[in-house]
C-alpha cells in the first residue's frame, strides 16, 4: 500500500493518501523521484522538448496564414505564422533541453534565430515588426540520434505507458506524452495494464461515446447520430456535419443546433451553418469571415456558398463580434475578392 501525503492548495490543508496502484499523467515533470526508485531505462531516453512562440503586430495585411521550411545543410527548419486579430503567431522550432527554464540569452537566441528564419522566408522584405511576447512550452520526446535532423520528429507520438517499477506487474504506472485522445482512453489503457488480470472492456456504446472519440467505425457511429439527432437534422446534413466536425458532432447539436429548433421540423442548411458559425467564433476565436469559409465550413468548395447561406453566416459573426454595418460590408468584399462569389 502506498501513503503519500498531499497538500490541498484550495483548502489549504494536507490529507493522507492511500492506495495499491498509482497512475501517473504527468507534464513536463515526468523525471521526479516519486519514491518507487530508480528511473526506468525507458523512462532515461526520454528528455524535454523545448519550444516557442511569439506574438508581434500582423504581418499580412490579408490576414493569411504562413508556412515555410528552410534548409541549410543537412539541417532545417520550419517556420509558421498565423493571423488572430490585430496579431500575428508565430512559431519557431523545437529544441531538445534539460532545464525548464530558459535563460535570458536563451531567449534572445530564439528571438534572433525567428528573426533570421523571417528573413530566409520572406527575402523581399525589408523589416519585420518588433516581437511583443514570447511563449515557452515543453513537451516530453525522445532523446537526439544520429538519424534525427530535427527536435520537431523527436516529440512523442502519442502517449506512452511506462511501468515504474520495471516488474511485469507493476502497480505504479506512469503516463507520459502530448497526445492523449480522450481521458477516457488513457484511463482504460492504464488499468487494463494495472490490472492484467482483470477483464477490463470498453463498456460505452455509440450513443455515449465522450466528444472526440475516435471511433472503430465511423459509419455505425453516423447511422447512430442520424437515428438520434433526426428531429433536428436531415441524413445529408448529418453527414455534412460530420465531415466537418467528426465525433464532436454531439457536443455542437446539444449546445449550439438544438437550442434553435423553433418548430417540429429539421433544421434548414442555413441554420446548421449558422449554428456552426457559432461553435467557431465562441470556441475556436475565428475572428474573420474568409477563415470561416475558406478554412473551416467550406475547405473543398471550389466556390462560395450562394448567397442565402453566406448572409446568414457574415450577419451571425457580426452579432457575436458586434461588428459595424462597415465591418461587415469590407469581410464579404474581402471574401469576394479572394474567390468569385457564387450566382
Amino acid at each position: 500500500v502506498y501513503k503519500r501525503q498531499v497538500y490541498d492548495h484550495r483548502r489549504r490543508e494536507y490529507f493522507q493518501l492511500k492506495t495499491r496502484k498509482v497512475a501517473l499523467c504527468t507534464g513536463p515533470d515526468f523525471k521526479d523521484d516519486l519514491g518507487p526508485g530508480k528511473i526506468p531505462a525507458e523512462m532515461s531516453e526520454l528528455t524535454l522538448i523545448r519550444g516557442m512562440n511569439v506574438i508581434f503586430p500582423a504581418l499580412f495585411r490579408s490576414n493569411a496564414s504562413f508556412a515555410a521550411k528552410m534548409r541549410k545543410g543537412k539541417e532545417s527548419r520550419f517556420l509558421f505564422v498565423v493571423p488572430w486579430k490585430n496579431f500575428s503567431i508565430g512559431g519557431t522550432h523545437w529544441q531538445e533541453c534539460e532545464n525548464q527554464m530558459p535563460t535570458w540569452s536563451e531567449k534572445k537566441l530564439v528571438k534572433d534565430s525567428f528573426r533570421k528564419l523571417m528573413q530566409l522566408a520572406m527575402p523581399g522584405r525589408e523589416s519585420f515588426p518588433e516581437i511583443l511576447s514570447e511563449h515557452v512550452g515543453f513537451v516530453p520526446g525522445k532523446r537526439r540520434n544520429a538519424s534525427d535532423q530535427n527536435a520537431a520528429g523527436q516529440i512523442l507520438a502519442h502517449f506512452r505507458l511506462i511501468d515504474r517499477e520495471e516488474t511485469k506487474r507493476g502497480d505504479v504506472l506512469q503516463v507520459v506524452g502530448v497526445k492523449f485522445t480522450t481521458a477516457f482512453d488513457v484511463v482504460l489503457k492504464s488499468l487494463r495494464k494495472l490490472f492484467p488480470g482483470v477483464g477490463i472492456h470498453d463498456v460505452l456504446q455509440f450513443s455515449t461515446l465522450p466528444c472526440g472519440s475516435p471511433p472503430d467505425d465511423p459509419e455505425q457511429l453516423i447511422v447512430n447520430y442520424i437515428s438520434r439527432y433526426q428531429k433536428i437534422l436531415n441524413e445529408q446534413l448529418v453527414r455534412q456535419l460530420f465531415s466537418l466536425t467528426g465525433s464532436d458532432l454531439p457536443k455542437i447539436v446539444e449546445e449550439y443546433l438544438r437550442p434553435h429548433i423553433q418548430s417540429s421540423q429539421p433544421l434548414t442548411e442555413a441554420e446548421m451553418y449558422v449554428g456552426l458559425t457559432s461553435f467557431c467564433v465562441r470556441e475556436e476565436m475565428t475572428v474573420h469571415l474568409d477563415d470561416l469559409i475558406f478554412r473551416r465550413l467550406f475547405p473543398d468548395c471550389p466556390e462560395l456558398p450562394p448567397r442565402e447561406i453566406l448572409e446568414p453566416l457574415a450577419g451571425c459573426m457580426a452579432r457575436l463580434l458586434m461588428w459595424t454595418a462597415e465591418q461587415k460590408n469590407l469581410e464579404l468584399e474581402r471574401i469576394g475578392t479572394l474567390r468569385g462569389l457564387a450566382k
